[in-house]
């Protein structure tokens, strides 16, 4: 009931003509950052322009890019319709497109090198894969959330090498 009353009290203090300027920046900020309503209604002369974003959710997961929190950028995706192979990678930046669309830029993980070994080969029914701990940072995928197979998990463990794990429910 308290947290009731304290968000009333703050809505009727925002709606007031002397209410901060800074208090009302606050507001708006914290709108853009934790808004359930994540699409807003695009203006006839902004059809053009995709709109970043922190944070996406589909499938009634939550992806993040990685400077909003690193463990929701990890993702196991398709690199192209055409790949039938996944990897993995980490998701640096979430656009929404105008048409209504999602997309995000990825990171991919580097494969790991010839010369280390993969402790993890030998057991082809658990889901882990060793890469190199390195990225590729020339290289960027543009991913729709379409093609994500899941959240990854990371472990850096040593030599170079990290081991990633898909997180799907299924």
């Amino acid at each position: 009931m308290k947290a009731w009353a304290r968000g009333a009290n703050l809505r009727r203090r925002l709606r007031r003509p002397d209410c901060p300027e800074v208090i009302r920046q606050f507001k708006h900020l914290f709108d853009k950052a934790f808004s359930s309503s994540r699409i807003k209604s695009i203006t006839a002369n902004d059809q053009t322009s995709s709109r970043e974003m922190a944070h996406h959710i589909h499938n009634g997961f939550r992806y993040s890019r990685s400077s909003t929190h690193l463990g929701n950028s990890l993702i196991f995706y398709y690199p192209s319709k055409k790949s039938s192979e996944s990897t993995v990678g980490s998701i640096k930046k979430i656009y929404h497109e105008s048409t209504g669309r999602v997309y995000c830029e990825v990171e991919r993980q580097m494969p790991l090198p010839p010369t280390k070994h993969d402790p993890f080969r030998r057991f082809p029914l658990f889901p882990a894969i060793t890469y190199s701990s390195r990225a590729y940072t020339a290289l960027v995928d543009k991913v729709y959330f379409e093609d994500v197979i899941a959240h990854a998990s990371r472990f850096d463990f040593s030599h170079d090498r990290s081991v990633f794990v898909n997180m799907s429910r299924a």
